[in-house]
This record gives structure tokens, sequence and C-alpha cells, in this order.
């Protein structure tokens, strides 16, 4: 199920969350900004999202190359 269609089904069920996550999630999404408005959607007021997203510029990847 796509986040849009878990977020539908949340809707139509009064399904609120107080804390979501993802990692590594959002560099994978074609639109970022919708992605979190679907995700802050779902949430209880004043709660979070927590996440994280790739460092392009690690030391690992910089000594790669």
């Amino acid at each position: 199920m796509s986040p849009q269609e878990f977020a539908k089904y949340c809707k139509e069920h009064n399904l609120k969350f107080d804390i979501i996550t993802f990692f590594e999630v959002l560099e994978h999404q074609v639109d970022s900004v919708g992605f979190l408005e679907t995700i802050k959607g779902m949430l209880n007021p004043g709660v979070w999202i927590a996440g994280s997203v790739p460092n392009r510029d690690n030391f690992q990847n910089l000594m790669v190359g």
C-alpha cells in the first residue's frame, strides 16, 4: 500500500498516530513535500515525525570517491 493509500485508509477509519518514523525513505519519493504533508495528516496535533536520509558527503563516500 502506498503512503497515500495508507493515509486514505487512516482517514476513513479515523486513525491518528503520536509518532511516525521513516528511515532512508524520503529520498525515494517523487514528491517529498507531498509525502511529508501526507504523513503530517496522519499525526495527532503537537507530535513528531522522525526520519533520516543518507548523507552523501559522509567520510566513507568521500574516501571511495
